[in-house]
């Protein structure tokens, strides 16, 4: 039997920024993160051809054509697109049959992403500011293509979803990430993550704290690869087990207490525990050769301490994005000055981002 599908879809997702728990989570420690006000776009249209087409927000202007329903989606383009794409192969390759099924052999797709918001500047300046566009995309990809191919109207639950996502990042070919980015991207505001000791579904705590830390978020000016830094950080925990084991508990016992502190409205502790999450990256970056708190991170944490405002990297570090955190919000006016003073990029941090939003294109609502 042929599904019908419905005209079109759009989905968003927002990315994320690691609050507290980096490293540490990939054995099994409690991670704060945080949505972010910037999302990730995806389109979605059914089209009559025997070609889907694929426009994509990193090369403007420039159509790719594809099969949904075949193994090897980009097999026309050259190494440098398949690789870029390859996080969008495995998506839409999970739903190889459900495309088949609801398109027939006459039908074929339109498919148009967006993660502009995720890049500082344009054309050949643009330079992309590491809050977790790779995840937010493939969240919105997921929410888009499971509503098309299952004719579900309306958004998609968070919660019914979640499984089916979960499964399609822990498949992804060396994935060695802790998924953290994807709860984010898919539940919206706080998420308290957790792994699974048995390596089921993460142990998850979606929420909304009552009482409100003022936050900004601070872009270094430099990317970073966060894969590149996981491997390297893997390769320590073989070579000096007993070192990683005593640097990685240090972490843990720090985020467990932050998450409590954020849990109970404590922002004092809160504040003291970035304070001490900072300053326990150092010291695994200076046991474990990963310079975790770079030059521009140092820089602007002594900026920060001098104001009485807490600074830590966020994420893998080395670069991309820091953290910072009072308890009031004029010392963060004074900081935010002083850093886009010196160059930074300051950016206001939405603490309300929703997550996965799912809606029908206005055709298929008129239907």
């Amino acid at each position: 039997m042929t599904i019908s599908p419905p005209c079109g879809i759009e989905a968003s997702a927002p990315g994320k920024l690691v609050v507290l728990g980096e490293y540490a989570v990939l054995h099994g420690a409690p991670a704060l993160v945080l949505a972010v006000g910037q999302r990730a776009r995806v389109t979605l249209r059914r089209i009559e051809g025997p070609d889907s087409i694929l426009e994509s927000s990193l090369w403007p202007g420039r159509k790719l054509r594809f099969r949904p329903a075949t193994v090897r989606l980009f097999e026309r383009e050259e190494a440098e697109t398949r690789q870029a794409l390859s996080l969008v192969q495995h998506v839409l390759a999970g739903f190889r049959s459900d495309f088949e099924a609801c398109l027939g052999e006459r039908g074929a797709i339109d498919l148009k992403l967006d993660t502009r918001d995720f890049y500082s500047g344009s054309g050949e300046a643009s330079r992309k500011l590491g809050l977790g566009s790779s995840a937010a995309l493939a969240v919105a990809l997921f929410g888009a293509v499971h509503t098309f191919v299952g004719t579900r109207r309306g958004s998609p639950h968070a919660r019914a979803i979640w499984p089916a996502l979960w499964r399609m990042y822990r498949g992804q070919p060396g994935q060695r990430g802790s998924g953290v980015d994807i709860a984010a991207s898919c539940f919206g505001h706080w998420v308290r993550f957790q792994k699974h000791p048995a390596g089921d579904l993460p142990l998850l705590e979606p929420f909304s704290p009552p009482l409100r830390c003022p936050l900004l978020i601070v872009w270094t000016g430099h990317s970073t690869s966060t894969g590149g830094m996981l491997e390297r950080f893997f390769r320590w925990e073989e070579r000096e087990p007993d070192a990683f084991r005593r640097e990685v508990d240090a972490l843990t016992r720090i985020s467990e207490a932050g998450s409590e502190a954020l849990r109970t409205c404590d922002v004092n502790r809160f504040r003291l525990t970035i304070d001490q999450y900072a300053e326990a990256l150092q010291n695994l970056g200076r046991a474990s050769g990963l310079e975790i708190m770079s030059e521009d991170h140092r820089r602007l944490r002594s900026l920060a301490l001098k104001l009485n405002v807490s600074y830590k990297p966020s994420g893998a570090g080395a670069g991309d994005v820091g953290l910072a955190a009072a308890e009031k919000p004029g010392p963060l006016v004074v900081f935010r000055h002083q850093a886009e003073a010196i160059g930074y990029h300051v950016m206001e941090l939405d603490q309300e981002a929703q997550g996965l939003e799912v809606q029908p294109l206005p055709e298929w609502a008129s239907v």
